[in-house]
């Protein structure tokens, strides 16, 4: 996963604490960019993957919302659009 996810190539991780909405606490191992750029967007296929995940996870309406309104590119690589777009089906 951290060759994957681009570990030491512009991503870090580390632990974090969440709280579940029943109280219970949880450690979890999260990646994040080093810098952010504005002005990249996201593959319309990876906006896909996050978008049926916040639904499944049952994301606050306002956060569905807010990921529904990131504009997303089309990926060069139709080999991969197809791939990833597979996973869905």
């Amino acid at each position: 996963l951290d060759v994957a996810e681009g570990l030491g190539h512009g991503y870090d991780a580390k632990w974090v604490d969440v709280r579940a909405d029943c109280g219970a606490g949880y450690g979890a191992f999260t990646y994040y960019a080093l810098r952010i750029d504005v002005a990249l967007q996201p593959y319309a296929w990876y906006k896909q993957h996050v978008l049926l995940g916040a639904r499944e996870s049952g994301l606050p309406p306002a956060h569905i919302h807010t990921i529904e309104g990131v504009g997303p590119v089309e990926d060069p690589d139709p080999e991969r659009d197809r791939r990833e777009r597979s996973i869905h089906v």
